[in-house]
């Protein structure tokens, strides 16, 4: 028996069946995805050489738009005038601070010792804890989180009237976000100390 012969069929190599797939995909349009990550990594990349910039630009905007905002006048709500009333109290010895925000009143005590009962220095301590929250919020998330996120966030949080409405009240908000913000800072360094080494509790007493 005569046995046929079959053809050979050469393989194509492996590095011309890549590059014929990679023109398919450019033809049909997949090279978007990867414009895509391009223009978020330059993104990333402008906000993050310039993120100081962004961060001082920010506190300049709060500090233009809370004086703007700003407001002398003991607010109609009432909590305000209760927080100080108590405050009054507590420093006369007439009695503890009760109802709600006992801390705020406390701490309304202190001012109050030096400058009176005087609402503009309670308004512009407000103030100065608005500028202290925002401080903190970047040193805290700072080469953490997006740069691109966090300055967009430190830019709302700069013209927001909601945020900024709390920089002229006697309101324990402000006094509250400043703490807040405080508080992650000081987690936030102790975890990464952790993290490095076994921390020493003696050495690092004052951050707890």
């Amino acid at each position: 028996m005569s046995s046929k012969k079959h053809p050979k069929i050469k393989a194509r190599p492996a590095a011309k069946q890549n590059q014929q797939i990679q023109k398919a995909d450019q033809n049909t349009g997949s090279t978007q995805p990867m414009q895509e990550k391009g223009f978020r990594t330059s993104t990333e990349r402008f906000f993050q050489k310039r993120i100081s910039l962004f961060f001082i630009l920010s506190l300049i905007l709060t500090v233009i738009f809370s004086i703007y905002l700003f407001d002398v006048k003991v607010h109609e709500g009432g909590d305000d005038s209760s927080y100080i009333e108590m405050a009054y109290r507590f420093i006369k010895g007439k009695g503890f601070p009760t109802f709600h925000g006992e801390f705020y009143s406390i701490f309304l005590a202190l001012p109050m010792l030096i400058f009176g009962v005087n609402v503009v220095v309670f308004k512009i301590l407000s103030l100065l804890f608005i500028v202290g929250h925002l401080v903190f919020f970047y040193l805290t998330f700072k080469n953490r989180v997006n740069a691109t996120l966090l300055v967009f966030t430190m830019l709302i949080i700069s013209v927001s009237a909601n945020i900024l409405f709390f920089a002229s009240q006697t309101y324990s908000e402000a006094l509250y976000m400043f703490l807040q913000s405080l508080s992650f800072f000081i987690a936030f360094k102790l975890i990464d100390k952790i993290t490095i080494n076994k921390i020493n509790y003696l050495e690092n007493w004052p951050l707890w």
